[in-house]
């Protein structure tokens, strides 16, 4: 259960956080993360400049909810949350309902008129070759010990279509209190400043 926090460690670094380690770039030992390697993790997450104010304030609140996770953990659970709401907003500003009644379009629907209109594209995802050389090392390093894995040859955005819905409506509608890492809630993150420097280019 998580406790509310006591108003004389309310400065103090949630104690999970004391358990992670990095190892400076050239380095060759691991020592404990600070605050300034928090912050660090969110370098190169800057919104183009062509983003409406709206959306940039929204990440920002998204940004400061994974800061604040140094001091309280579950704030990363929230900061995942979030990450997809900020994606729909973006994509309702971007692709307007022109209809003339209540939009009804959900994130999905909007995510698919995006990806339609080339608007968001694989190529527009600066963090996407990285994530690919990663996935085939580890389907080298299973297939030697014997584990057989296959990649899909499905585009990243068509994955983005039918997963990101699925994940906003699972902690949407939690079936009980989820926590996730520092890791689990900066890489929905990147995803979605992604996604949203590809509508204002």
């Amino acid at each position: 259960m998580e406790p509310l926090k006591p108003l004389e460690q309310f400065f103090e670094p949630d104690p999970r956080m004391m358990m992670f380690v990095v190892r400076p770039i050239g380095g060759s030992e691991f020592r404990a993360a600070t605050v300034g390697d928090h912050y660090g993790d969110l370098e190169g997450l800057d919104l183009n400049p062509g983003v409406p104010e709206s959306v940039v304030s929204y990440m920002n609140v998204i940004k400061n909810l994974y800061l604040y996770g140094w001091l309280c953990y579950p704030f990363f659970t929230v900061c995942h949350t979030h990450t997809a709401m900020a994606v729909e907003m973006a994509l309702r500003l971007k692709i307007p309902n022109t209809t003339g009644m209540e939009d009804k379009r959900g994130l999905r629907s909007l995510m698919e008129q995006a990806v339609s209109k080339g608007l968001i594209q694989d190529s527009g995802f600066p963090s996407l070759p990285a994530k690919q050389a990663e996935a085939q090392r580890f389907h080298a390093e299973v297939a030697q010990m014997g584990i057989q894995t296959t990649i899909r040859n499905t585009s990243f955005v068509k994955e983005l279509v039918e997963s990101l819905p699925k994940l906003r409506n699972e902690f949407a509608h939690p079936h009980d209190a989820w926590i996730v890492s520092p890791c689990m809630a900066l890489e929905p993150t990147r995803v979605a400043v992604e996604i949203i420097n590809q509508l204002w280019r």
